[in-house]
């Protein structure tokens, strides 16, 4: 278990661009574990003396007392007072930062993962995903999730089951869909208006005739000259 983890690190590290120094000499892994004693002898001794039996308490404990302490008395203000953090561009945090499994597609379109059968949905771009290669993520809120090639294909529960889009995502998905079939449905009939001489387009003209009486004539684009000289 302990290999696993210590590969995931390695690869959402690596994926973020951060070099990894591992402690190979005695004195690097001598300050941690000195770090680690200080901190396995100091802190039984405090729960201790506060009377912190459970673990809520003494997660409040470390929160509101502990750290701030610890900090105080152990960090080292750095030499170069700038940020090292840089923007991130084209990465799904949310990927990264999580535990991933490779696995294969069955052909029924499923994955498998820890007796868990994961049903994947069909995407725009493709019906089925049969004997891809495929990431199962394990996010840090519990829930799972399937990604292909880097993009997230579907979220589900601790139990497997598919988590859907929110009410308003789906609302304004199916609105910007409708909105996109009505554009196209415009573009091909002014296309077909344009390009297809056999539907020319129908127009009403008022016509006056000789004893002075209006009336109202449909007539195509090609025959509205006539029309004119009445």
């Amino acid at each position: 278990m302990a290999d696993e983890q210590h590969g995931q690190v390695s690869q959402a590290l690596r994926a973020l661009g951060i070099h990894q120094i591992l402690a190979r000499s005695p004195q690097a892994r001598g300050r941690s574990e000195r770090a680690f004693g200080t901190i396995q002898g100091r802190l039984p001794q405090e729960l201790r003396h506060h009377g912190i039996t459970d673990y809520d308490a003494a997660n409040r404990y470390l929160q509101q007392h502990f750290i701030a302490d610890f900090n105080r008395r152990f960090t080292v203000k750095p030499a170069q007072p700038e940020s090292a953090f840089v923007k991130l561009a084209g990465i799904e945090l949310e990927l990264v930062l999580s535990s991933k499994h490779e696995r294969i597609v069955r052909n029924d379109n499923t994955v498998t993962f820890k007796n868990l059968i994961l049903q994947l949905p069909a995407t725009r771009q493709r019906i089925h995903f049969v004997r891809c290669p495929v990431t199962v993520h394990q996010f840090a809120n519990g829930t799972l999730g399937v990604s292909y090639q880097g993009r997230l294909l579907a979220r589900y529960d601790a139990a497997g089951g598919p988590l859907h889009p929110s009410p308003n995502k789906e609302r304004a998905a199916n609105a910007q869909r409708l909105a996109s079939k009505a554009v196209r449905r415009v573009a091909t009939h002014r296309r077909t208006q344009t390009q297809n001489p056999h539907f020319p387009t129908r127009t009403q003209i008022t016509v006056k005739s000789a004893s002075g009486k209006m009336s109202v004539a449909h007539t195509t684009n090609q025959s509205q000259e006539d029309f004119s000289h009445v």
